[in-house]
């Protein structure tokens, strides 16, 4: 550290260094206190947007008193270096803490409530954070929160700062509507302050991987791990909050921070967010939509109109706030309830939806509906079915889907459509979203294998397949895919050790003795080899693969005329890969190499 002095601070030794500088330790001569001092890095020196930013940091940061926002002290220049002085937090970052391992649910409403004050206090001056996370809190000493940082914050609205192309903000917490390069406003923070509440309680982030890309199009694309698998111990209602939270849609996604603060246990602070309208509890145990300045006459709102955020539970009755004993009424998690245009009041009943009636809806609507119509097109050839049977197919499944959140078989089937449609990607985000709903969704585990496999991608290939074993041992599919995977690796004996006990469960699967054939011709055990064709012909006649693997066995063994028998065969078959290989083998067998 070659910095000893900056203006009136003495600086002491270096605290650390993040996106935008670094911060040191220093006594303010003035005052006799110790500060934290932050500079910009020299690199960014001649950036002027960097100036700039650093510049609003601390005008916009001065602005905000609150006890869990880190104070400002002053903004300056010192020899054309600029710099912030802000208060110096004793403890330890958040992401510290949670290196420790995650905490409990009383701890975790705690501190999030505290961090859901800080945002109230920013949004309600129009500042938005940008880059909540972990990192960017300390706990101090004392065990309370403090949100730090506001480097990349700007008043919602400002004209951008950053370079084209760029993204400011952390992939782990940032919200989707930023990666698209959409002006953030107060949902991103929430968006974000939803994902450090998952990380507190899974102690890790909800959306991770092994690059930025990688984390960025799982923000986008995917639903994060179940908490509920990982924690057992966390309340209905902390899951219904993180998922409101996690909503990928800005203007779906619960808010604002005044209700957050609330719903984790908080002295009640006022509305809901809902779009251009506000939402408040009623004393009759209902809710009420108000818009902005309206006072006309009310109107009932269909209960269709409203959604319910959460991949996990669809709350059919107002829940209280977690740390409430006694039954008061509150605003549904995560609402979406639309305003009908021109209206200003309206007084939404309480919804009483019986799960057990809205998975009976929604089964009528993927099987007798969707599926029904689904297997008649196959039946037909879905090749000749017409683009709008399939759009009819699909509008079952996405309205089973909305019926029931927590039904995973409508997005194994849209994701069975796109596969067809030739959406790979689509289908990839749908059927992940069925396992994230039901992990234990073997089948939806072997479509998406098949999939990553016809991409390329064995590595997740391979592990689904394991994964569908596991999680459905009487899945014959699961253990027939892998092993052939693994033969297409070089990897046959691995699929002869998957086989073995799959033979013994279904000893009359053709297909099964078919690809034990295959592992034992690579493994050169032609006579083994030989007896799994055979005894895949028994069951099977047909079998084309396996009358294959008989003339290879022929042709090797120097059985020539026995070879050209079956390759004749097989080369009038049909033009496909056999057909060909067969075509080829003849050529060799008459005409050498």
């Amino acid at each position: 550290m070659t910095v000893q002095r900056i203006s009136h601070y003495e600086i002491q030794s270096t605290l650390g260094e993040g996106a935008m500088g670094r911060v040191y330790l220093a006594l303010d001569d003035v005052l006799d206190r110790q500060v934290a001092i932050k500079v910009l890095a020299g690199v960014s020196l001649s950036d002027p947007s960097f100036l700039d930013r650093f510049r609003r940091e601390a005008r916009l940061a001065a602005q905000l008193n609150h006890p869990h926002i880190a104070r400002i002290y002053e903004f300056g220049e010192d020899s054309g270096q600029p710099f912030i002085a802000m208060e110096l937090v004793e403890g330890q970052t958040l992401s510290q803490v949670l290196s420790r391992g995650p905490l409990t649910v009383e701890e975790t409403c705690r501190l999030g409530r505290q961090m859901a004050s800080a945002l109230t206090a920013a949004h309600a001056k129009g500042i938005v954070h940008r880059d909540i996370k972990a990192g960017n809190m300390m706990v101090t000493n004392e065990g309370n929160l403090l949100v730090m940082d506001f480097g990349v914050a700007r008043r919602a609205g400002d004209a951008q700062l950053t370079t084209a192309g760029s993204l400011l903000g952390t992939p782990n917490t940032m919200a989707p509507e930023t990666i698209n390069g959409q002006e953030p406003g107060p949902p991103a923070d929430l968006f974000a302050a939803g994902c450090v509440l998952y990380e507190m309680l899974a102690g890790r982030p909800p959306f991770r991987g092994k690059d930025p890309l990688t984390v960025l199009f799982q923000v986008l694309h995917q639903e994060p791990e179940l908490l509920r698998e990982q924690r057992s111990d966390v309340p209905d209602d902390m899951i219904a909050i993180i998922n409101g939270l996690l909503v990928k849609e800005p203007d779906k996604r619960f808010g604002p921070a005044s209700a957050l603060v609330q719903a984790l246990g908080g002295e009640i602070t006022g509305a809901y967010s809902m779009g251009s309208g506000a939402i408040y509890a009623t004393p009759s145990g209902g809710f009420q939509a108000v818009s902005p300045g309206g006072t006309g006459p009310s109107s009932v709102v269909s209960t269709a109109a409203m959604t319910v955020a959460s991949s996990e539970i669809q709350r059919g009755t107002l829940a209280p706030p977690l740390s409430q004993k006694k039954k008061i009424p509150w605003i549904a998690i995560g609402i979406g309830a639309a305003i009908v245009a021109g209206a200003s009041l309206f007084l939404l009943t309480r919804p009483r939806v019986d799960p057990a009636v809205r998975r009976a809806e929604a089964k009528h609507l993927n099987d007798d509906l969707g599926a029904v119509l689904t297997d008649k097109l196959m039946a037909e050839g879905l090749e000749k079915a017409p683009p709008e049977s399939l759009a009819k197919a699909r509008h079952y499944f996405e309205e089973a889907a909305r019926k029931d959140p927590t039904f995973p078989n409508p997005w194994h089937n849209m994701g069975d459509l796109s596969i067809f449609e030739g959406k790979p990607e689509q289908a990839e985000t749908e059927l992940r979203r069925a396992i994230t709903i039901d992990p234990h969704y073997a089948v939806a585990r072997v479509a998406l294998a098949d999939l990553q496999d016809r991409l390329g991608h064995k590595t997740d290939a391979e592990a689904q397949y394991r994964q569908a074993i596991h999680e459905d041992s009487t899945l014959i599919s699961a253990p027939n895919n892998l092993a052939y995977l693994l033969i297409e690796s070089g990897r046959p004996m691995e699929a002869v050790q998957v086989l073995t006990p799959a033979l013994q469960k279904w000893p009359e699967q053709p297909t099964l003795y078919k690809n034990y054939g295959l592992a034992q011709f690579a493994l050169g055990n032609l006579g083994e080899a030989q007896r799994a064709f055979d005894k895949t012909l028994q069951l099977d006649p047909m079998n084309n693969a396996a009358w294959a693997g008989m003339a290879r066995i022929a042709q090797q063994n120097g059985n020539k005329e026995e070879a050209t028998r079956i390759w004749q065969k097989m080369a009038a078959v049909s033009d496909t890969a056999l057909a060909r290989e067969a075509r080829e083998n003849l050529r060799v067998l008459m005409f050498g190499s």
